[in-house]
């Protein structure tokens, strides 16, 4: 791994973006002329985008706010991949909107998307959705089901830290409730005390509390009075496939949640170029940007490479690289705080070991999440099972003075230009 890392995210000259990345759905196109995610923007706003792929048009309401506040349908194009706004991605997408802002967005069919929006400047312009492919599922569903988890949070005020936290999230059976056993390092906290539980002590949150949301095709969990979307946990996805939970922006300072179903892939299967578009707060210079980057997984060598969006990833050097351990394989050495395995640490603050559920028991191995650390920086990231997106998480090693954290989606079809 390189040395203290120095880049600088710039303003964007996207206005706004989608990642869609596939969740397991794998029904004909033409029989859903209208397919439908839903997520969280990390100031905790529950989100919904819909793309109607017959007519190319997209369509982005927020449910948070009081009337909704809802885009309309909106016309998208395809973008050239050599095009200035696609820098060898084949996978993006412009809408053009008034006062000379604009969309753009990535699409793998039945899919979760990342949708950012700029101004006619380039810069942002709110904050990133992350969202995920939705379908109607059952609370009974979540029932022993093991994720390895993400958890971003934004501060709109840039000279207040945002945070991010990322470990591993899991359901209990029936017959406990559905209890939810997690445990996640953590970027605000010093390094000796960085792991924490993500459920509370009283374990509110469990598959039994929540209920079926119709308006939101969503499981709605109320922390306050009902209807005040602010103190609402809402969990959308699919009973197989990824989850976002929007956290209401009065329930632990709000945002997003990301929940991958845990798997064996290996970064082999994960190799590829991925459209990551990632946010950054940097408390030295008291500024929050958002930015696409371009992030290379290999299998071998240097697992992961990371290039500003402008870079040929052949012929210049990246910005930052990193050697990739599976989680469950870190010694202690290697792990936050240098004492104790983080498995360990991560099972020791969950008490999962308690849990009724055998996958539950053993969740805290996070299959299908890696890491990497030096003296400088943390990193986590985290595969579907098939290896097309990911999570991803970078903060420094001392202090949470810059963190970063973003969506990424492999494309098959990248090349340099």
């Amino acid at each position: 791994m390189k040395n203290k890392v120095k880049f600088t995210l710039t303003p964007l000259f996207f206005s706004l973006f989608l990642i869609s990345v596939n969740c397991g759905n794998d029904k004909d196109d033409t029989k859903n002329t209208i397919i439908s995610y839903a997520g969280s923007m990390p100031v905790g706003d529950f989100i919904v985008i819909q793309i109607n792929r017959e007519s190319s048009l997209v369509r982005r309401i927020n449910y948070t706010p009081d009337p909704d506040e809802d885009s309309g349908w909106l016309a998208y194009f395809s973008v050239p991949a050599d095009d200035e706004n696609a820098e060898g991605f084949s996978i993006i997408k412009r809408v053009e909107l008034t006062g000379g802002h604009y969309v753009l967005f990535a699409e793998r069919a039945d899919t979760a998307l990342v949708y950012q929006e700029f101004d006619s400047t380039h810069n942002p312009a709110g904050w990133p959705s992350f969202v995920i492919l939705r379908e109607r599922v059952d609370r009974s569903q979540y029932y022993e089901k093991a994720y390895n988890w993400m958890r971003f949070r934004i501060e709109e005020i840039p000279t207040t830290n945002s945070a991010m936290e990322a470990g591993f999230a899991a359901f209990d059976s029936e017959s406990n409730f559905g209890i939810m056993y997690g445990a996640g390092y953590r970027s605000a906290e010093p390094p000796g005390d960085c792991i924490g539980d993500i459920n509370d002590s009283a374990d509110t949150s469990r598959v039994d509390n929540f209920t079926y949301n119709t308006e939101l095709t969503a499981n709605t969990m109320w922390t306050g009075a009902e209807s005040d979307m602010n103190a609402a946990v809402n969990l959308a996805g699919t009973a197989s496939g990824s989850n976002m939970i929007d956290f209401g922006q009065s329930v632990g300072d709000g945002g997003s949640g990301l929940a991958v179903p845990q798997s064996d892939v290996t970064l082999t299967e994960a190799e590829g170029t991925y459209l990551l578009m990632c946010y950054e707060n940097n408390q030295t210079t008291h500024t929050n940007t958002v930015e696409p980057m371009k992030l290379v997984i290999s299998g071998s060598g240097m697992h992961l490479k990371l290039y500003v969006y402008s870079q040929n990833t052949i012929t210049e050097l990246p910005v930052f690289t990193a050697s990739l351990k599976p989680v469950a394989a870190l010694t202690a050495a290697e792990s936050p705080g240098g004492a104790v395995a983080i498995i360990n640490q991560y099972a020791a603050t969950s008490g999962n070991i308690g849990a009724h559920s055998e996958t539950v028991r053993n969740a805290h191995m996070c299959r299908g999440s890696f890491f990497a650390q030096d003296s400088d920086c943390i990193i986590n990231i985290i595969f579907d099972p098939d290896g097309l997106f990911c999570g991803f998480t970078m903060s420094d090693t001392e202090s949470d003075e810059i963190i970063r954290f973003g969506f990424g989606i492999k494309d098959t079809e990248y090349r340099n230009l």
